[in-house]
């Protein structure tokens, strides 16, 4: 991965790709949800929400950005982070 932030890249199957940026609307709609998420997953202590340059690394080491993440507590404690990837393991889908 590059060094800087001036580029976003995800890595697929071991091969960097460069990422365009969010356009206007996609970019409102992102911090609309992650806001709501946020204040519901803070009222409640659920865990973390995170913004879409969160990187999850998987399992078959694909790294992926989602635009708006939510990890319970319980599985931030078992996975932990590395410096550069901020998250191990997909974030959990249901």
């Amino acid at each position: 991965m590059p060094d800087d932030d001036s580029v976003q890249t995800e890595r697929d199957e071991g091969e960097l790709i460069t990422m365009a940026p969010a356009g206007e609307d996609h970019g409102n709609c992102e911090v609309e949800i992650a806001s709501i998420l946020r204040y519901h997953v803070k009222q409640k202590k659920l865990g973390q929400v995170y913004a879409g340059d969160t990187g999850f690394l998987l399992n078959d080491g694909t790294v992926r950005a989602t635009d708006v993440a939510f990890v319970r507590q319980e599985r931030r404690l078992q996975t932990g982070s590395t410096p550069r990837i901020a998250f191990i393991g997909s974030p959990p889908f249901g």
